[in-house]
């Protein structure tokens, strides 16, 4: 199906999903199906750090097989938080798009995201 027209949609859902990202390879965060006949728009990105110390953190957009940045080996400072996107440079996942994150060290980071599906 076809992405809908977001001014012709018929339902907006709000949503928050939490992640706990661990180390082995990307782990998907917000996931856009193929057939889903949804358009995702992420608003807010949140990456808290609760290490003692540093961690990076890696957030990308999958599309058609690449992994495309938003925010590529970021240094979260120890016990802090900081904004990967804001609501200001939103971004869209169309059907088959995933928002994933990996980070440098296990158990550190919990990453927030707000997002609107539109269908």
């Amino acid at each position: 199906m076809a992405t809908p027209n977001i001014i012709n949609t018929s339902t907006v859902n709000g949503n928050l999903v939490v992640l706990s990202a661990n180390t082995v390879g990307m782990s998907n965060v917000v996931i856009n199906s193929v057939g889903s006949g949804q358009l995702i728009k992420i608003n807010t990105v949140t990456i808290a750090n609760y290490n003692t110390s540093s961690v990076s953190v890696n957030v990308d957009v999958f599309r058609n097989g690449v992994g495309y940045y938003l925010n590529g080996n970021i240094v979260v400072p120890a016990q802090s938080m900081l904004t990967g996107l804001t609501k200001d440079s939103s971004v869209y996942l169309n059907e088959g798009d995933s928002l994933r994150a990996n980070v440098s060290v296990n158990n550190s980071i919990h990453i927030t995201v707000s997002y609107d599906v539109y269908s």
